[in-house]
């Protein structure tokens, strides 16, 4: 069994991770501050929500930036991302009127562009540059440290607004791009063979999204993955409910953000061992079923605190199911198809986010949290009963056997 220790000396994955970290830092740093920005500016809170709208709505190019990621090297990709969010952000310097809201939308968009574009080359660099062993724990490494970040970065910026203006988180950003642009300006990416795609555009495209039909776990693990995705947006809602219900503030919504983002970084890293031991399929169905019967737990809860103690349970068991999919996806994906499959699927995650978190919002004003953690609890659970009714089907002596054995032991343990 590996340990991050070992992940950490393996050739290149140190320099990989601090590139990626300084970059990643700088894109969570100003979510939160460009919504503070709106609102401070406009006095309006639905401008200051339609802000996150703008920096997702290129969540919707996602395939095309695969498609590029792919046929492009990965490291001129990450530089290239890395100043166009500097780029981006320079413009907010000189925000400082209501009728300049526009530019802070504008900015958003080349925000989520660029991140786009940073995520999936990464994600495809790291994989060419990690053993097959090591996966589950860099699956797990990467969790902890971008759970960290989207815990403790929007924090920071809200304090820099708060303390320096716009200026403040915009400064930080930036430098931490250009950091980011530096570090992998010299990065050796591997060379590796690129099997030429004598196809049509529209079939280079849609490679990563045949990847994954043709691969009947993965299929699996994305449709599991989809569902969860369509449920878990709910709690976002709910979180006002159960403040209300509690009789706290709405400002103790951040808390119980914060107590499940405690949960997933100390979940991470354990979770990589589960995948190393019981395969990714399994890891998968074990973190769905666990998470499904803390979250019904939750809505029984009597008090806040308690609720809270759940909810860390609920974050810590959550990566599990995180690490064991990444991990799946990279192991059976050949590298010059690493970006369009783990974008491929990003349109529909980001549109079932976004629908669940809007229909969340709207039951949290008629419903209690205590009726909408059972949807929660159904949504997780028959996720896993989808994995668990696949494996056996796949298994099945009258059935082909799959090629893969993500549903068994994948490492020595």
């Amino acid at each position: 069994m590996t340990s991050a220790r070992e992940l950490l000396r393996a050739p290149l994955y140190g320099r990989w991770l601090a590139g990626r970290a300084v970059s990643w830092f700088g894109d969570t740093v100003m979510i939160l501050a460009l919504s503070i920005w709106v609102k401070s500016l406009t006095g309006s809170s639905s401008q200051a929500g339609v802000t996150l709208a703008f920096f997702m709505a290129p969540q919707l190019l996602a395939p095309l930036a695969g498609q590029l990621v792919d046929h492009i090297p990965r490291r001129v990709v990450l530089v290239a991302g890395n100043l166009l969010s500097a780029v981006t952000l320079v413009p907010l310097w000189w925000v400082h009127r209501p009728d300049q809201a526009w530019v802070i939308w504008a900015a958003a968009v080349g925000y989520g562009l660029s991140g786009v574009l940073l995520s999936s080359a990464s994600m495809a660099l790291q994989r060419s540059i990690t053993p097959d062993e090591f996966l589950a724990r860099a699956q797990g490494l990467q969790q902890t440290v971008g759970t960290s970040f989207q815990l403790l970065a929007p924090l920071v910026g809200a304090a820099l607004f708060a303390t320096h203006g716009g200026r403040g988180p915009t400064a930080v950003a930036i430098t931490c791009f250009l950091a980011g642009a530096v570090l992998f300006a010299s990065f050796p990416e591997p060379a590796e063979d690129d099997p030429s795609e004598q196809v049509g555009l529209w079939r280079q495209m849609t490679a990563g999204l045949e990847h994954i039909w043709r691969h009947k776990p993965l299929l699996d693990a994305m449709t599991a993955m989809l569902l969860v995705n369509c449920v878990a947006g709910l709690l976002e809602g709910a979180m006002y409910s159960v403040t209300d219900t509690f009789g706290r503030s709405a400002a103790w919504a951040g808390t119980i953000a914060s107590a499940q983002g405690a949960g997933m970084v100390a979940g991470s890293l354990a979770a990589s061992r589960v995948v190393e031991r019981i395969g990714e399929i399994h890891s998968m169905t074990v973190g769905l079923s666990i998470s499904a019967v803390l979250v019904l737990l939750a809505a029984a809860t009597p008090t806040l605190w308690t609720y809270l103690a759940v909810v860390v349970a609920i974050g810590a068991f959550l990566p599990m199911v995180f690490v064991a999919a990444g991990t799946l996806q990279q192991r059976v994906t050949p590298n010059h198809l690493m970006g369009r499959v783990g974008t491929a699927m990003a349109p529909l995650f980001s549109l079932s986010s976004v629908g669940a978190m809007s229909v969340g919002a709207m039951l949290v004003d008629t419903v209690s949290f205590r009726q909408i953690h059972p949807l929660v609890t159904v949504g997780m659970a028959g996720s896993a009963v989808w994995l668990r009714l696949a494996t056996r089907r796949r298994s099945h002596p009258g059935a082909p056997q799959p090629q893969d054995q993500s549903s068994r032991t994948t490492f020595a343990g």
